[in-house]
């Protein structure tokens, strides 16, 4: 029970996307998988989690509420990873965070207090 109660919780804090299958190579089916999850809020450090089934090329950004770019950075990554991004100098305010992975993006509001 504390685990569904626990699961339920994070989706309500978190988004999540996940990449559908795709036909490989040989004709098979060959199952790619990325996942990124953005809190909604942030103090002073904003911790993005991805995870990827294969080597993958994913792309952070983070922008102000006016649109401007304050945050990018480009990673190679097989696995998992939490990216953290020291944000105790952005001001207070509404942040716009995107994840992107293969044509596949999330993009996720972030509140920073």
């Amino acid at each position: 029970m504390r685990t569904l109660l626990l699961t339920v919780f994070a989706a309500l804090l978190c988004l999540q996307i996940n990449a559908a299958p795709i036909s490989g190579i040989d004709g098979g089916e060959k199952e790619e998988f990325f996942k990124a999850t953005i809190p909604q809020k942030v103090d002073n450090m904003l911790k993005i989690d991805v995870t990827t089934t294969d080597q993958q090329t994913i792309l952070m950004e983070v922008f102000n509420d006016g649109g401007k770019l304050v945050y990018t950075h480009e990673l190679n990554l097989y696995g998992e990873l939490t990216n953290e991004i020291d944000t105790s100098n952005y001001p207070i305010g509404t942040y716009k965070v995107e994840v992107s992975c293969k044509g596949q993006k999330v993009t996720k509001e972030v509140v920073k207090k």
